[in-house]
C-alpha cells in the first residue's frame, strides 16, 4: 500500500517557525526539485512511560532502559515487513511539546552559550528529533522497543534500520584511529 502525503486528516499543514527570527512566524512550504512542495506527516504514535517533557531524562545523563511502543497506522503496516532482521531503528519524530527556538543556547542549562545546531536542545527551526533504539519484538503494526527518550504521544515520521557500516563510521573504532577512518571514507 502506498500513502500519499495529506490524505490523513491533518497532514497538509506548512512548517512553523518561532519569533525571534526575521519571518520565522510564517508557514512556509519548502519547494522541491522533485516536485511542487514537500510535506511531512505522521505514519504512527510513539508511546512512552515519559506522559510530560520534564518527565524525560536529559540526553546521556543515565542509561536508556525506558520501554516503549511505537504504533505504525494501518496504511504503512505493510512497511513494517523484514524489520524484524534488524536489531536497533532510529525513530524520526516530531518534537510537539515544543514551540519557538534560540540560534544560540546554553547546554544542559548553564556555561557559555553556544549554538543550537552543535546541542540536542529539543528547541528547533524544525523540532525533529531522532533516537536510537532497540528493537524487542513486532506484533502486527505495533513494535516494542527499548531506549525511548520522547514524550508519550510524539507522532512518528520515520523509521530506518541502523546499520553499522552506514551509520558507525569508525567501525567500532575510537578515538584518532576512527577519525583516520573516518577522513578516509570521504
Amino acid at each position: 500500500m502506498r500513502g500519499r502525503p495529506g490524505e490523513r486528516e491533518g497532514r497538509s499543514e506548512g512548517l512553523r517557525g518561532s519569533s525571534g527570527v526575521p519571518g520565522a512566524n510564517r508557514t512556509r512550504p519548502v519547494r522541491s526539485s522533485c516536485g511542487p512542495f514537500w510535506r511531512v506527516f505522521p505514519i504512527g504514535i510513539i508511546r512512552t512511560p515519559f506522559p510530560r517533557i520534564e518527565s524525560v531524562p536529559e540526553s546521556g545523563s543515565e542509561p536508556r532502559t525506558a520501554e516503549g511502543q511505537v504504533e505504525v497506522f494501518p496504511e504503512f503496516e505493510e512497511g513494517l515487513e523484514g524489520i524484524e532482521r534488524h536489531t536497533r531503528l532510529w525513530l524520526l519524530f516530531l518534537l510537539h511539546c515544543r514551540e519557538g527556538f534560540d540560534l544560540t543556547v546554553r547546554r544542559r542549562g548553564s556555561g557559555p552559550l553556544t549554538g543550537l545546531f552543535s546541542t540536542r536542545c529539543p528547541c528547533r527551526p524544525n523540532p525533529i528529533g531522532i533516537t536510537l533504539v532497540r528493537l524487542l519484538g513486532r506484533s502486527g503494526r505495533t513494535l516494542r522497543v527499548v531506549g525511548v527518550d520522547m514524550v508519550s504521544g510524539s507522532p512518528l515520521l520515520d523509521i530506518k534500520p541502523f546499520v553499522v557500516s552506514s551509520d558507525d563510521p569508525s567501525g567500532g573504532r575510537t578515538g584518532v584511529e576512527a577519525e583516520a577512518k573516518w577522513e578516509g571514507k570521504r
